[in-house]
């Protein structure tokens, strides 16, 4: 076999591959068929072709549902790899062919606040024919965007827990209590305790630095009364300078306020971990260039000061 009917013997495969992918997260054959615009008989064709070529069984039917045999699951790790390598080959490969598409990509606010801007730069000068829509949210509702194919990449903090997701770290950025001066005068170091009573303004439950605050206060067994929620960063921080109360921020994102004396960053009793920040996205040979996207990402937040 010479290299490109090798080539086309790997290409008619990785697409039975992304068939079982996708039979996989949609829950049926009759939804995958829809999906990849193909005929139910042309998706069962593909899966039958596949379970020949291994020589075993990779669905079985329960009840109104396929679910994967034992050998099936084993096959679906090696297979979310092959695709995704498959689709970094073909970004490889299409990089003077003017790749040009629509990529959805998920980001937090603090990315947002810091590094897309470059991100979106080289994304702009290696894909020029590529338009990207942004969708900036909270991490668990990107999470749900992403398991929803409602965003292709998503740029977020804390876990994702998709198992047919390639999920990869962006390291941490740093978290501090940080008030208004006159709201916080003291320079000693504060404890949970020491906030129970002062307005805090949190994240909604859905954010990951809430898990972190509310992790921070249920350890030392301290239950804050005065707590009001807002889900925008910028937000936040303009109700922080105007002392309406104490938030956990990235002091990274606020330097010209804290040089301005109108942001207080507060030393706290015990430390607060930084909050760690992942790139994921689900293989697929329709975006071939997101891993490529992905390593765009990474190389940049570890450029980034402050970023860890």
């Amino acid at each position: 076999m010479d290299g490109h009917a090798s080539l086309l013997w790997y290409a008619v495969n990785i697409r039975s591959l992304e068939t079982l992918l996708w039979i996989t997260r949609l829950g049926s054959f009759s939804a995958a068929a829809r999906h990849l615009r193909l005929t139910q008989p042309a998706i069962t064709r593909r899966i039958n072709e596949l379970e020949q070529e291994l020589g075993s069984a990779l669905f079985r039917r329960e009840k109104a549902q396929v679910v994967l045999t034992l050998s099936g699951r084993r096959c679906l790790q090696v297979a979310e790899r092959m695709v995704a390598d498959f689709a970094a080959l073909k970004a490889a490969a299409a990089q003077d062919l003017g790749v040009s598409g629509t990529m959805r990509v998920g980001v937090s606010e603090v990315i947002a606040l810091t590094w897309l801007d470059k991100l979106l730069e080289r994304v702009g000068n290696r894909y020029p024919a590529i338009s990207v829509e942004l969708d900036v949210d909270l991490s668990a509702r990107l999470v749900k965007k992403l398991a929803a194919r409602r965003v292709d990449i998503a740029l977020l903090p804390g876990p994702v827990v998709l198992p047919e997701a390639i999920t990869q770290s962006l390291g941490s950025y740093p978290l501090s209590w940080m008030s208004h001066p006159n709201l916080m005068a003291s320079d000693n170091t504060i404890e949970p305790s020491d906030l129970v009573d002062v307005p805090i303004i949190a994240s909604p439950d859905d954010a990951s630095v809430s898990s972190v605050m509310q992790n921070w206060f249920r350890n030392a067994g301290v239950r804050p009364r005065r707590i009001s929620y807002c889900g925008n960063v910028s937000v936040v921080a303009s109700l922080v300078r105007k002392g309406v109360g104490v938030s956990l921020l990235p002091p990274g994102l606020f330097k010209e306020g804290i040089e301005a004396k109108t942001m207080k960053v507060l030393s706290e009793r015990p430390s607060i971990s930084p909050l760690e920040y992942s790139v994921s996205y689900i293989p697929t040979s329709e975006l071939g260039f997101l891993p490529e996207i992905a390593l765009f990402a990474r190389a940049i937040s570890r450029d980034t000061e402050v970023w860890q």
